[in-house]
């Protein structure tokens, strides 16, 4: 299980492996046919891949997180001198929490991939500026060069952009998000049929649309500015399109004419001379993607391609399926891996604590038996419940189904006996939860309990009332969060109980529970002091809660801990385990020890 920060790192990662996926699917795809169209289509679909990881991950944090219910009881340390005579057994089996944090890890890629996103975005807004500047020194074009671009507009049935000449263009290109310029150089050849090529080859791409979509894929690199291979896809992306377009241009052109067409691409490269780096503008140039696949597409406009195949349409078809299905499956597998949030579901027995389950109903037998297990045959106890017995009939067990925090407090404020029964009876489930400290006469076991009890639902129903209740709250957390107001822990040992990870504890040997079964298992530190533990009954999940006062700090050295228990029989004996776990957690695990797990041998 994984936190929200190791989502993210780990998403970042994935998005590497999917644009090396892109990679070698747009590679393969080449191979198939030359066809720049297609091309176009697939190394553009390859170049936005690797953003559904991050963008996917990002969205899924958005929602609420999982719930899992565990079955587990926390105690408010107490000295004890053993262990169900289980701690003078050898030390078993050992479960070790590293103290190299890897939310730290994931905490610090996160940051150098923000400060790669911020500073591509600083370069982007620059460039900006520069084509900013670059269209407002444009003068209007002569009245030859705007008819030919009117003529060649309507032959490719669109409308034809603004027309400037601008000394600070060393080629022509095409700019602008809403409204489409085209920015011509001062010196540009005399050939007509040249001109007109070079013309028609900006004008397929506002044609297409290139214009809008160069500041999607701006924004997409700058947002994966921490992907290596990003800068590959996109390279190859804009091969592919200039070869598009070029296509269009030199559509039943004459020989001579591509000639000089590729003459032309020459010069503008060698006047370009490298200016793909920062300072270039974010428009569609004349040179496109540059001297890096400069061989490819001269050689494209001298011999043009065939078109597609269908075998060739087929297979990049099924190469984009097999890519999204590959990309699916593991942001998939990663949302799979997010930590739910711990929902405790006490189980009971004789060293458990009341604490009504409000999805499952309780029968008028079960809550006196229930109380009476966490506090002995008192007679103030049993008749401060009297009125929980006589009222849980089986025509009304429906009624205490799923009841929400609104419906918690109307009953809390009620007068009926089996509302008002209701109420204090999920209060008494909350004497000795984690962050409420209450009287000592509460929990300590004392013979006179009466008054104390009685001022304990006294406080705890004007929380009730005081408290706005929650749309997504159970009426389990609303009495929870009342009682922690009432009765609240000094912020010293509040930090203290704060559970950081809910640790399950895998059973193996002779661990297995019979009808009546009652298994308890323990955390303490070196002195004996119990910290925690979890009761079984039946079958359940087993997990211990580990607070911040566990996890030592930095610069501390490991601290060790003993994980033990014992099954106890219906028949009066007392299993225990084979031998006991040592626990060691390191400075700074805290995040770690979400994956950690330990194991308690019953025995052969």
């Amino acid at each position: 299980m994984m936190g929200a920060v190791e989502m993210l790192a780990l998403s970042l990662g994935l998005s590497v492996c999917v644009a090396g996926l892109g990679l070698a699917g747009g590679t393969l795809v080449e191979r198939m046919s030359d066809d720049p169209r297609l091309r176009d289509r697939v190394w553009g679909m390859a170049l936005l891949l690797p953003l559904l990881p991050p963008v996917a991950t990002a969205l899924l944090l958005m929602t609420p997180a999982p719930v899992h219910e565990v079955a587990t009881l926390t105690a408010r340390p107490v000295v004890v001198k053993s262990i169900e005579a289980t701690t003078a057994a050898p030390v078993g089996v050992q479960a070790v929490a590293p103290s190299l944090d890897p939310g730290l890890i994931a905490t610090i890629l996160l940051v150098v991939a923000g400060a790669l996103i911020l500073l591509r975005m600083l370069v982007l807004a620059r460039r900006a500026r520069r084509l900013s500047a670059l269209l407002k020194s444009g003068q209007a074009a002569d009245t030859a060069t705007t008819e030919l671009v009117r003529e060649v507009a309507r032959g490719l049935r669109i409308t034809a952009p603004l027309v400037v000449v601008s000394t600070a263009a060393t080629e022509p290109l095409l700019a602008g998000l809403r409204s489409a310029r085209l920015v011509m150089p001062v010196a540009l050849s005399g050939d007509t049929a040249l001109q007109r090529a070079v013309i028609t080859h900006e004008l397929a791409h506002l044609k297409r649309g290139d214009h809008r979509a160069l500041w999607m894929e701006e924004l997409a690199l700058a947002l994966l500015a921490f992907n290596p291979l990003a800068p590959l896809l996109r390279a190859r992306r804009s091969a592919a399109r200039e070869e598009a377009c070029d296509a269009v241009a030199l559509n039943r052109a004459a020989a001579e004419t591509r000639r000089a067409y590729a003459q032309s691409l020459i010069e503008a490269l060698r006047t370009r001379a490298g200016s793909q780096g920062p300072g270039a503008v974010p428009a569609l140039t004349f040179t496109g993607a540059g001297r890096t696949t400069a061989m490819h597409r001269l050689k494209a406009v001298l011999t043009p391609a065939a078109p597609a195949t269908r075998r060739a349409r087929i297979g990049a078809l099924l190469t984009g399926v097999v890519s999204l299905a590959l990309v699916g499956a593991g942001s998939a597998a990663l949302a799979a891996q997010r930590e739910p949030v711990m929902q405790e579901r006490p189980q009971y027995s004789a060293n458990a604590r009341f604490e009504p389950d409000v999805r499952e109903p309780l029968n008028g037998a079960q809550v006196p038996e229930r109380l009476g297990h966490r506090y002995g045959e008192d007679a103030a106890v049993r008749a401060a419940t009297t009125s929980v017995q006589a009222s849980y009939r089986a025509e009304t067990e429906a009624k205490f189904q799923r009841v929400s925090a609104a419906e918690y407090q109307r009953y809390c404020a009620s007068d009926k006996p089996d509302e008002a029964g209701f109420c204090a009876g999920v209060m008494f489930g909350q004497i000795d939860s984690v962050g409420v400290c209450t009287p000592a006469g509460l929990s300590d076991g004392t013979s006179d309990r009466g008054p104390a009890l009685n001022t304990y639902v006294e406080r705890g129903k004007r929380e009730v009332a005081r408290l706005s209740p929650r749309r997504d709250e159970g009426a389990h957390e609303y009495a929870s969060r009342a009682i922690r107001a009432a009765y609240p822990c000094p912020a010293s040992q509040a930090e203290q109980s704060t559970v950081v990870a809910w640790m399950p504890v895998t059973i193996e040997g002779r661990g297995q529970l019979n009808p009546g079964d009652r298994m308890r298992v323990t955390l303490t530190d070196p002195s004996g002091a119990l910290l925690a533990e979890s009761v079984i009954m039946g079958d359940g999940e087993v997990r211990i809660p580990l607070t911040e006062a566990e996890f030592p700090r930095l610069g501390q050295g490991n601290r060790t801990y003993t994980l033990s228990g014992a099954i106890h029989r219906t028949d009066g004996s007392v299993q225990p385990v084979s031998a006991p776990t040592t626990l060691r957690l390191g400075a700074g695990s805290q995040r770690s020890a979400r994956n950690l797990t330990a194991t308690l041998d019953f025995g052969g």
